[in-house]
């Protein structure tokens, strides 16, 4: 007999980078530095260095393949929230953040839980 899978019998998933959702909105500020760009190898390494720079970064770079990490961390949580849309894969477009993601952004700490309960 098969189980009828419905929203409330599946597991909830989110990201695990940032491990704070409250630490999120400083790192978009970063990734927002770079909306408009092409998203390639170029611009996430600039994306790791603008992390590593960061005072309130709580992660590691990977020093053989920085654009690995910032690819990661930057489409783990502002890609599963909807924050932020990248080109898929092969694809020569530019990083661009959704509305809500600019929302996001201007936001205060309660807004932000709100943001994060409908998306």
């Amino acid at each position: 007999m098969a189980v009828e899978r419905t929203s409330t019998s599946r597991a909830w998933f989110f990201p695990t980078s940032p491990r704070s959702p409250y630490k999120l909105q400083g790192e978009l500020r970063l990734l927002k530095q770079l909306e408009g760009k092409i998203w390639n190898p170029a611009t996430q390494i600039e994306f790791a260095k603008l992390l590593m720079e960061y005072p309130d970064f709580d992660g590691n770079i990977s020093d053989s393949d920085p654009a690995f990490s910032a690819r990661d961390r930057a489409t783990r949580a502002p890609r599963l929230l909807g924050f932020v849309h990248f080109p898929k894969r092969g694809r020569r477009e530019s990083l661009k953040f959704t509305d809500v993601g600019n929302a996001f952004l201007e936001a205060a700490e309660e807004e932000q839980i709100l943001i994060f309960h409908r998306q």
